[in-house]
């Protein structure tokens, strides 16, 4: 397994059409060195979930049920911005822009 070093990060808000934003961070990650260095992106996108949690105990009579916002980046590998390598980090950057512009309507 090689590693990668992260070397560049962007995020990108796409208009959606219930008035809501969504948003995604492309990072684009180096592997390898000198002329053998080569670069690939990973997409995420920004998760919102609503959970009810089990509250602290109210007025000795039992516990109430609370709501709970979370949100968190989640890998999206949908779009296959993550299967090729590139020999420079605006190459690498400009062909996953371009893939997701592409796969969501904009371009």
């Amino acid at each position: 397994m090689q590693s990668s070093k992260v070397v560049e990060a962007l995020e990108l808000a796409v208009p959606a059409a219930d008035g809501e934003e969504l948003l995604f961070r492309l990072e684009v990650l180096a592997h390898g060195a000198g002329n053998a260095r080569r670069y690939r992106c990973r997409l995420y996108r920004l998760e919102s979930f609503r959970f009810r949690v089990l509250g602290s105990k109210s007025g000795g009579r039992g516990r109430k049920w609370d709501g709970a916002d979370y949100r968190c980046w989640v890998v999206d590998d949908s779009l296959g911005v993550d299967l090729l390598s590139y020999p420079s980090i605006a190459k690498a950057r400009n062909a996953a822009v371009f893939s997701l512009k592409t796969q969501l309507g904009l371009q």
